[in-house]
């Protein structure tokens, strides 16, 4: 049997999501459906062409778009920029997926045949150990982008991950260290990460962090 390999694309999903939602404007729907349509026929073109101008600006002016959107209509599309991370989750997935593709399907180790691999936002075991009573206990937490393969007890292993951002604050880093120190006792060759698009708030605390070298803002 062949690997199989799953995408999950966030912000797509949010919007089918949306059509659904009896609370949401349908023609504002309808309008965050075809922006959403065109951003991704014009982004796969880019990436095919990797005209590295090309790409910067169809991101550019889709975000712009969504920043837009957001502001004007923060009842449904949330109040904690859901709607506008959801493009941010999904980049990495549209860059990478080719590569990822080819590195799973050319590979013939053993290590990587055989497997379930999921890329985009999945919910991965971060920790894991044995309670008081002798049972297994697992926890688990939501990375915005990662690289994941199927365990044993049908739950996600991180082999790379980021959190994909549109600002951090003390707060959202906080959980990234916790998760970043809990990667490096669970599995220390996972890659764990973060990128942020707008800005970082209290610098100082993550330029002191255990993940200095590690973030991408």
């Amino acid at each position: 049997m062949s690997s199989k390999t799953t995408y999950i694309y966030s912000h797509y999903n949010f919007i089918e999501n949306l059509i659904t939602n009896p609370k949401a404007d349908k023609s504002v729907v309808f309008l965050l459906q075809k922006h959403r349509d065109d951003y991704i026929t014009n982004l796969e073109a880019a990436l095919i062409s990797s005209n590295y101008a090309t790409i910067t600006n169809v991101i550019e002016e889709y975000l712009t778009f969504a920043k837009r959107m957001e502001l004007t209509n923060p009842k449904f599309l949330g109040s904690k920029s859901t709607y506008y991370s959801s493009i941010l989750e999904d980049l990495p997935v549209y860059v990478s997926k080719d590569i990822i593709k080819s590195i799973i399907e050319n590979n013939t180790s053993p290590l990587l045949s055989n497997k379930e691999f999921r890329i985009g936002k999945t919910e991965c075991i971060i920790k894991r150990g044995i309670s008081g009573d002798g049972s297994d206990w697992e926890e688990e937490k939501d990375i915005d982008f990662a690289v994941a393969v199927k365990s044993h007890t049908n739950k996600w292993i991180c082999l790379s991950g980021f959190e994909c951002k549109k600002y951090m604050d003390k707060t959202m880093f906080s959980s990234v260290q916790y998760t970043f120190t809990a990667f490096q006792a669970l599995r220390p060759s996972t890659s764990y990460n973060f990128m942020v698009e707008d800005e970082a708030r209290k610098k100082k605390d993550i330029l002191n962090s255990i993940m200095i070298g590690k973030e991408f803002v």
